[in-house]
């Protein structure tokens, strides 16, 4: 004879067996944030360091390295091409610009592999004895993904697009100019890198925007990671979105002390550390993630935040970069046509 089991019975087993309304143990308290040590480094000549080795970080590389490898062509190897490789995609008019794409070797045993492309242009008008003074502009461009080496030596290796500008007005008692360069991709070899303060090369994402003569200015964005040196021997990547200001380019309501805007380092355990100056642009005063008050005086003094906790001030004199530290190229350095190659 089948037995019944009350209701009530059965109701009070399932709500035992219910995952929501069971008991759940007692989480473990969240392990508090470990920082790493800090108290020996040398902020202020790292992060010094940091910024110089950011201006380094411009056009001029690669296109030293790709100069180099031009030099080292043979009849054929590589092949030239008159505007971007056809299986290539690059953002060019067709016939625009020159490029050479192949796979081969020189009777000296030295590589080519990939593709470059490259268009430039410089151009001048007017005299520097006239009121209205001299004018000059030049514009170059790479795009590419090519090695250059031998078996004991990587000379050229570029990959991604590069790009620089440069403009100069000069007169009798005034000169004034501006520099341009924006770069994503990797760039390395002996060739790109000989007058490098990074001689092993770098992958970065970087604008950089500097102007010098009678105003100075500084406008820096993006990063840049180092393939060995690292700065002040700990750090291996480089994060900036910052705006510095010259005395010859100051505004009324400028700060020439500090920069607005902030520059981050990486360590080899993937820790940031982060120096925060003054806002520089009306979100950030809400939308940073940091405190607002102690980031608005003019004091030349940044936050320094490890992890994201607040730790100390860090008072960086950046104005060096004024005084020697920002050199714009020379006007004929943008010109490569097919009758200046080897």
């Amino acid at each position: 004879m089948m037995r019944l089991i009350p209701l009530a019975l059965l109701i009070g087993a399932c709500a035992d067996q219910n995952p929501q309304t069971a008991g759940t143990p007692e989480r473990a308290p969240q392990d508090e944030l470990v920082l790493p040590e800090y108290e020996s480094v040398d902020f202020v000549a790292a992060f010094q360091d940091a910024l110089t080795t950011l201006l380094d970080v411009n056009t001029s590389k690669p296109w030293a390295g790709h100069l180099a490898s031009l030099e080292y062509r043979e009849p054929d190897c590589p092949n030239l091409y008159a505007g971007p490789p056809e299986d290539v995609d690059i953002d060019a008019e067709p016939g625009e610009g020159i490029a050479w794409s192949d796979y081969c070797e020189t009777s000296g045993g030295l590589s080519y592999g990939g593709y470059n492309f490259w268009e430039s242009s410089a151009n001048a008008s007017g005299q520097l004895d006239d009121p209205s003074g001299r004018t000059s502009t030049g514009d170059r461009r790479l795009a590419g993904r090519a090695t250059v080496g031998s078996d004991t030596e990587l000379l050229f290796e570029f990959n991604g697009e590069a790009s620089d500008s440069v403009y100069v007005s000069e007169g009798e008692g005034y000169e004034t100019w501006t520099y341009t360069t924006l770069i994503e991709g990797t760039v390395g070899g002996s060739d790109a890198m000989a007058d490098s303060l990074t001689p092993d090369g770098w992958r970065t994402d970087l604008y950089l925007f500097y102007s010098g003569g009678d105003a100075d200015r500084l406008e820096a964005r993006g990063n840049a990671y180092l393939f060995e040196g690292r700065i002040g021997d700990r750090f291996d990547s480089v994060v900036v979105d910052m705006e510095l200001i010259g005395d010859l380019g100051r505004g009324p309501d400028d700060c020439v002390e500090e920069p607005r805007g902030y520059i981050g380092l990486r360590d080899s355990d993937a820790y940031w550390y982060d120096l925060v100056f003054l806002p520089r642009y009306e979100e950030d005063l809400t939308n940073n993630g940091y405190p607002n008050d102690p980031l608005s005086v003019c004091d030349g003094c940044g936050t320094l935040y490890i992890r994201g906790v607040k730790t100390i001030d860090v008072c960086v004199d950046f104005s060096s970069v004024f005084a020697g530290g920002l050199a714009r190229p020379a006007i004929e350095d943008f010109v490569l046509t097919l009758h200046d190659l080897p």
